[in-house]
C-alpha cells in the first residue's frame, strides 16, 4: 500500500512556495501596503476588476489569502502537491501546473460571474485552484497512492473531490437554478458559510490538472521515473 508521505523541508520549491504564501500574508495584514480592504479589492480576482483593466488579478489573486487558517491549508496542500509532483518532473514543469490550473480555475470564476450574472465585484482569493491541479495532476500518475488521514485511494479522492465541487457549485442559491438552489439553500442551513468557498475554481483547477498530466506531461514521464517514485 502506497500511502503519501511529506519531504523534508529545504532549498526546494514547495518550501518555497509556502514562505511566499507567508511572506505575502504577513505584508497585507501588517498594513505596509495600505488599508487591507483596498488591497484586496485591488488584488483578488473580480469581473469588475477585469473590466476595470486590474490583468494583474489573473496572477495576484492566488498569493492571496482570505485568512491565517485559509493560508495554514493552502500552503500545506501547495507543499504536499509540488513536492510529490516535482518528484517526477521537473520544478519548472510543477509552478506552470501551478500557474496554469490556477489561471483557468479564475477564468472560470470570471465567466460564471458573467453568464449567471453574480455579484460583479466578488472577489476570489486563495491559490486552491492551482493546488487542486497540483494535487490532481500527481494522483493521476500515481491513483493508488492513499492519503493518510482518508484512508482511500487517490483515485477515488479525486473523482469524489470533483464530483463533490461541481455539485455544490450547481446547487449554489446564487445561480437560482431550479429545485437545486432549494437544496443549496437546505444545505446552507445545516452548513453556514459552505458557498462561500469558490467550488467550481476547485472543479476547473482539477480538470485542467488532470488534462495536463494525460495529455502534456504523461508522454514527458519516463516508466523508469514513475517506478522509482512508487518504490520509494
Amino acid at each position: 500500500m502506497n500511502w503519501v508521505r511529506w519531504s523534508q523541508p529545504g532549498v526546494n520549491l514547495q518550501t518555497a512556495g509556502f514562505l511566499v504564501f507567508v511572506f505575502v500574508h504577513v505584508i497585507l495584514v501588517s498594513g505596509l501596503l495600505g488599508d487591507l480592504f483596498v488591497v484586496y479589492q485591488l488584488g483578488g480576482l473580480s469581473i469588475e476588476g477585469i473590466r476595470d483593466g486590474h490583468y494583474w488579478q489573473l496572477v495576484s489573486h492566488l498569493l492571496i489569502h482570505g485568512s491565517w487558517f485559509h493560508l495554514f491549508v493552502n500552503g500545506l496542500m501547495f507543499y504536499y502537491g509540488a513536492s510529490r509532483l516535482g518528484e517526477i518532473v521537473h520544478w519548472r514543469k510543477v509552478v506552470l501546473v501551478f500557474w496554469i490550473t490556477g489561471l483557468f480555475g479564475g477564468l472560470a470564476q470570471l465567466g460564471a460571474q458573467f453568464l449567471f450574472e453574480i455579484e460583479p465585484n466578488l472577489k476570489l482569493v486563495g491559490a486552491s485552484g492551482g493546488i487542486i491541479g497540483l494535487l490532481v495532476c500527481y494522483f493521476s500518475f500515481s491513483p493508488e497512492s492513499r492519503m493518510f488521514l482518508f484512508g482511500i485511494s487517490a483515485k477515488n479522492l479525486c473523482v469524489g473531490f470533483l464530483l463533490g465541487s461541481l455539485i455544490l457549485f450547481l446547487i449554489s442559491p446564487k445561480l437560482e437554478f431550479p429545485i437545486l438552489a432549494n437544496v443549496g439553500r437546505s444545505v446552507e442551513n445545516i452548513s453556514p458559510g459552505v458557498f462561500h468557498v469558490a467550488h467550481l475554481v476547485h472543479f476547473i483547477g482539477g480538470v485542467v490538472g488532470f488534462f495536463i498530466s494525460k495529455c502534456v506531461l504523461s508522454p514527458l514521464v519516463t516508466k523508469e521515473e514513475l517506478s522509482r517514485t512508487r518504490k520509494d
